[in-house]
């Protein structure tokens, strides 16, 4: 049978890839090498290097026995604490759910932060393989759970009228799977609080790796069809039946009741189909959604080229959802 034709790759995004090269499929033999590399960029020292933006350090109690997490919470310095609760964007970075840290991920979210004069609150969740599903999933639930505590609000001075959900990559994904617990939990409460958005970037949606665009990129990219089979691999330990939705939100059947989501995927890389898929559901189903598929874009391309045309388009279009779902003057970016 022959191999589906991929789309190819936007001109301008081509060199990156060349410098990268082909390091082939991420496995658990050089996960600790792929680490080393992230890890490195994603430390506190080298990422939190924009004198616009504060960072203060938490801890929080965890979902099991003696469990610490830890989480970043990011403003603008220019922000008076004395003024009135500002909007909150509760963020899970990127990395396959095997690999990355809270400040991965984070070159986007400080235009967010300046631009929209958020508080962004990011956690460090449990990786596998030595933390396989649910570990990782319920550190961010219980994240997500601490920031809608009324004490929480308050110390915080955040509106929980105006929470919202992002996630990148894995991340996205991990905030899919949050907001179909968030939602089963509070069913029939009426005065429940609630993020009022959700913003997938990319999301890592599909343990099963059968679409069409997982095999037409299966060892192309950053980010490939082999790569995603082994982190799924790891995250679910090994598991193929009977996994549930929360781990792999494109198995819901019911996704009435979510919030507002904004979805973009690339066309060239593994995640497109499943994101489609995705966005179709939840618009059959009544949930307001906004897709964007951008043209040649491999995954995580406005991060690592944000340079190139295509890119400044994504991170423009995304920013302005932002703001009108935060109700923002543009005048203010």
């Amino acid at each position: 049978m022959t191999s589906p034709t991929p789309v190819p790759f936007d001109k301008e995004l081509i060199p990156i890839l060349e410098t990268f090269g082909k390091g082939g499929a991420i496995s658990r033999q050089n996960l600790g090498f792929l680490r080393g590399i992230v890890s490195g960029k994603s430390t506190a020292e080298a990422v939190l290097v924009d004198p616009a933006i504060t960072h203060e350090a938490r801890t929080i109690t965890g979902p099991e026995k003696g469990q610490q997490i830890e989480v970043a919470i990011l403003r603008h310095k220019d922000a008076p604490i004395t003024s009135s609760p500002s909007a909150a964007i509760y963020f899970i970075h990127g990395g396959g759910m095997i690999s990355g840290t809270r400040f991965s991920d984070m070159a986007p979210v400080f235009t967010w932060i300046k631009t929209c004069h958020v508080t962004v609150v990011s956690i460090e969740y449990r990786l596998a393989p030595e933390h396989p599903y649910p570990a990782g999933f319920n550190d961010c639930y219980a994240g997500l759970q601490w920031l809608f505590e009324p004490a929480t609000t308050a110390l915080l001075n955040i509106d929980p009228r105006r929470i919202i959900l992002a996630g990148t990559s894995a991340g996205g994904g991990l905030t899919a799977g949050v907001a179909l617990r968030w939602r089963d939990d509070h069913l029939g409460v009426s005065d429940a609080s609630g993020p009022i958005a959700m913003c997938l970037i990319y999301p890592m949606l599909d343990h099963r790796t059968s679409s069409v665009s997982c095999q037409q990129y299966m060892h192309a990219g950053l980010w490939t069809g082999a790569s995603n089979i082994a982190a799924w691999d790891m995250y679910l330990d090994g598991r193929k039946e009977e996994v549930p939705a929360y781990a792999s939100p494109a198995l819901a059947e019911d996704v009435r009741g979510l919030p507002p989501t904004w979805i973009d995927v690339g066309s060239a890389e593994p995640f497109r189909d499943e994101d489609m898929a995705f966005a179709q559901k939840l618009s059959q189903q009544g949930v307001p959604v906004e897709l964007h598929l951008w043209p040649g874009a491999w995954h995580g391309f406005d991060q690592l080229v944000p340079t190139a045309r295509v890119s400044q388009d994504c991170l423009r279009t995304r920013l302005q959802w932002l703001q009108r779902v935060l109700q923002v003057a543009r005048e203010e970016a």
